[in-house]
This record gives structure tokens, sequence and C-alpha cells, in this order.
């Protein structure tokens, strides 16, 4: 996989396809509510549920057929959250840096870095960046689409506060 990866937003909607240069290499659908999507990256696909839950919001990632979880990712009261997969790996997403728009995903219990990288969306989509070492991750895939997933459901939330303000 390579490290150089584009968003591309379709117009009027959340719907996107992930390039590498100018090729297409995966793409997230979103259901009319935004709290379900259908994503895939190199042929392997994957579904992403949010739950509402007050006690214990999540969102669940289900491998395509598959009746378990692949992975929660469990949002965190002091922001950001952490996805923990079925193989006991787990990586927190926070910030890139504090009052930052740019969320990282890094694996928890190891010197080295593993990051994917969001920025936030915009109507033409968002970067990713994927480091080095995040690259061969079986992980790396899911953290990609879980990543704008997150985004959109971030920036839906701030448009809902706007238009309530």
């Amino acid at each position: 996989m390579t490290s150089e990866l584009v968003w591309h937003a379709n117009t009027g909607d959340w719907d996107s396809t992930l390039r590498a240069g100018g090729k297409s290499i995966g793409s997230l659908r979103f259901e009319a509510s935004l709290k379900r999507a259908a994503g895939e990256i190199d042929g392997r696909k994957w579904t992403f549920e949010h739950h509402d839950s007050i006690a214990h919001p999540n969102i669940t990632i289900h491998a395509d057929g598959a009746t378990e979880p692949a992975a929660i990712f469990d949002y965190r009261i002091t922001g950001g959250g952490a996805v923990s997969f079925r193989n006991g790996v787990r990586y927190r997403w926070t910030p890139n840096f504090a009052g930052s728009l740019t969320f990282c995903f890094r694996r928890e219990g190891e010197k080295g870095r593993v990051c994917v990288t969001e920025e936030p969306p915009s109507t033409r989509g968002s970067r990713v960046q994927v480091c080095s070492e995040a690259a061969d991750q079986p992980e790396t895939p899911v953290l990609i689409l879980l990543g704008w997933f997150l985004q959109v459901q971030i920036y839906e939330q701030f448009l809902e506060s706007l238009v309530a303000w």
C-alpha cells in the first residue's frame, strides 16, 4: 500500500473514492443517515456502524460476511477514542497535536510510530498519510476507512450544532 492517498468526495454526498496517484483503490459508501457505511480497499470489504448509546457510544466494524465484529471503536469522554481489533491490537485515535483538526491512529504498546493521519473533510475530500511503519500492518486498511468515517461523523455533528445554534 502506498503512503500517499486521497479521499475524493463525490458531488452531493459523502460517498468517496480512495485514490493512490490517479488510480482508485477503495471506496466508502454511506447510507442516508450517515450512521452506516460500506467500505472497500483492494477488494477487501467492511461495514462500519455508529451506535448512539448514551452509556457506550461506539462503532462496530464487520468484515464482509462476518457475524462478529473485526474491531470496535470506543469514543473517549476526553475526546478521540480507541479501536480494538479481534487480534488484541489497539490503536488510539487522537488529534495530531493540541487544537489540530488532523487526527492520527497510533498503535498502543509499541515504541515505534504507526500512524494513519486523516485531514478533516472538505467538499473535495481529504488527504491521508500512512507512515512507513503502518504500510504493512494488517489493520491499516480498516484504519484508513475508519478515519474517513469518523471525520465525516465529526463534520456532520459540527454542521448540526451550527444549525441548532
